[in-house]
């Protein structure tokens, strides 16, 4: 796809004199950005104050391995001068070489010789200052491949242009929305079902104790605890404020489920009961004695038969042996499997899952701190959050590992595959890279939460499906956050909403109907000129990373010719011209392949 744009009325516009100083800056970070330039390094990882025996009395940094400098939207930038030391008082590399890269592909490369003198603090300055040639005005990209080094005060020149063209939003990605129902701002929305069958509202300073509606017309306004709802049987499962009984809701009827009788007939009398797991009306629980100091037990309720599966006497799996369980707690079930988390005598603050698959033996599939492997390396388990059995029969964890949010997919064979949760992306006209949470449908789409918008990925990409400052009606969001989507097709979501006109304390809670994506190209701004070397820029709505893009120049707008490939795809950039290419008639345009 293409698009081509008259060359407008173009502006002169004025340079700017910017400095980058690892003093106004602290810490670690993936990257810097400071006067429109991106600082990075090659391990994604930039620290400052790394080694303070290289000094030059302020913060400084020598975590510059591979150090790659570009403007935030592919602008040309001019570097003036740096100041560079010596890695250590124990090792340096001898000198440092700077390349540069031009729009149209061709280098400049200068360097500087390290004078080795480092004494550290109290002594006289480590650092040398350093002045680039002219040859490197108006480059789009500088590298240092150099290990040993430090760096600081690199002085820089950018142009200010005007602003980009109003960035296109897909429009609209929803195609209707439909109130459920307003809520304090103050409780919390839980959405049970895969389709949505109960929608709850609770305050968080009752996190257990929920109020639930049926969005298809069944009346049904209750206090209950623990809710648990069967996807399979289509019902709810809940306790209410006693502790002896498991109630069931479906169809608008409300009946006992299980209550303290059926633990008796088990074997294993208790005094309280809670926790239900259900599906396809195989019921499991958890029951325990209020008074005593033994651990829970998990029963199972099948075709009127209530067993006790998991004892205070049941031998866990640990290793190549087996302890017995401290506590018990959070039973999920499918149709033929289940799975719960335990400490054990043996480690009694180290919580662990379990899983039994198809009827099988009791496995152990994963505990806090332990570590998993990712390719030739290992990451950790720091937290474990919700479980739950997938459609295809896999139990899904939700954990929290020491590289970040993750989904682990367990098999009876063990870990099958991770999916992490917390995601950067570029989606289709967004014009920026974003951040958030991912969310997985049964049907396999995935959505990603940002807290202020909500994306959805088709083939590989994500496109934008509504945000903060978008209108629902006449009502302007000031508030958006994802709540779940519906398994079935067609694709809708629940979304949580609060209007820029509400009253402080009422949000909406709003089903959304999904759009299909619609892809639009890149489009052109208004052109400014260089004001020293006279070449034309463009500003280009959006680019996506991940795409190629090539610019291309006509006479006719019948025959194109291809100028140059797109070194450097940013979500938002603009394309040089240089002034020997400005012959009238012409036409450029930037087109993806």
């Amino acid at each position: 796809m293409g698009t081509a744009s008259w060359l407008s009325a173009s502006i002169l516009c004025h340079a700017e004199i910017s400095t980058f100083d690892w003093g106004s800056v602290s810490g670690c970070d993936s990257s810097w950005t400071s006067g429109g330039l991106l600082f990075r390094n090659s391990r994604g990882t930039i620290c400052t104050s790394s080694n303070s025996t290289v000094t030059n009395g302020t913060i400084t940094s020598n975590d510059v391995a591979g150090l790659v400098v570009t403007h935030i939207n592919g602008m040309p930038f001019t570097p003036v001068s740096i100041d560079v030391g010596e890695y250590s008082t124990f090792k340096s590399d001898p000198a440092v070489q700077f390349v540069g890269y031009k729009a149209s592909g061709a280098t400049v490369t200068t360097g500087i010789m390290l004078d080795q003198h480092a004494d550290g603090a109290g002594g006289i300055n480590d650092f040398q200052n350093f002045s680039f040639p002219p040859e490197f005005a108006d480059i789009i990209r500088l590298e240092v491949s150099n290990t040993f080094w430090s760096f600081d005060n690199f002085t820089f020149s950018t142009i200010v242009p005007p602003p980009f063209p109003v960035d296109q939003k897909l429009g609209p990605g929803f195609g209707s929305a439909t109130l459920l129902y307003s809520k304090s701002i103050l409780d919390d929305t839980l959405v049970i079902g895969s389709d949505f069958q109960f929608v709850s509202g609770f305050r968080p300073s009752s996190p257990t104790a929920t109020k639930f509606l049926a969005p298809e017309g069944t009346v049904f306004l209750g206090g209950t605890y623990s809710p648990s709802y069967d996807r399979v049987d289509k019902a709810l499962y809940f306790k209410q404020s006693n502790t002896s009984a498991l109630r069931k809701y479906k169809g608008g009827v409300t009946n006992d489920a299980t209550t303290l009788s059926d633990t008796v007939a088990a074997g294993y009398p208790v005094d309280v009961i809670t926790s239900p797991g259900s599906a396809g009306g195989r019921l499991l629980f958890l029951g325990y004695v209020h008074s005593g100091n033994d651990p829970s037990t998990i029963f199972r309720k099948q075709n009127g038969v209530t067993t006790a599966i998991v004892t205070p006497a049941t031998p866990l799996p640990i290793g190549n042996s087996t302890a017995l369980p401290n506590s018990l707690g959070g039973p999920v079930v499918s149709a033929t499997s289940h799975a719960f988390v335990a400490t054990l005598a043996s480690s009694p603050t180290k919580v662990r899952l379990y899983a039994s698959f198809a009827g099988g033996p009791t496995q152990y599939m994963i505990g806090e701190n332990d570590p998993i492997p990712t390719g030739e390396t290992y990451v950790t388990v720091t937290d474990l959050a919700d479980y739950e059995f997938t459609a295809s029969g896999e139990l899904r964890v939700r954990a929290q590992l020491n590289s970040g949010k993750a989904w682990l997919y367990y098999t009876s064979a063990g870990l099958s595959r991770i999916d992490y949760i917390l995601a950067t992306v570029s989606p289709v006209n967004s014009g920026k890279e974003v951040t958030g949470d991912l969310f997985k449908t049964d049907v396999g789409t995935t959505f990603l939460d940002t807290h202020g918008e909500i994306f959805r990925e088709q083939d590989g990409r994500y496109f934008c499906l509504i945000g903060v400052g978008d209108k629902i009606g006449s009502e302007t969001i000031s508030y958006l956050e994802f709540k779940a989507a519906r398994a079935s097709l067609p694709l809708r979501v629940i979304v949580e909403a609060r209007y820029a006109a509400s009253a402080n304390n009422t949000a909406q809670i709003l089903e959304l109907s999904v759009n299909p994506p619609e892809v639009l190209a890149p489009r052109f701004g208004t052109t400014f000129i260089h004001p020293e070397s006279g070449d034309l820029f463009i500003p280009l709505s959006h680019l996506t990373q991940g795409r190629e893009y090539w610019v291309r120049r006509s006479s006719n707008l019948k025959d194109w010719q291809d100028l140059w490939k797109i070194q450097e795809v940013l979500p938002m950039q603009h394309v040089l011209i240089p002034t020997e290419l400005l012959v009238l008639p012409v036409f450029f345009r930037v087109e993806q392949r």
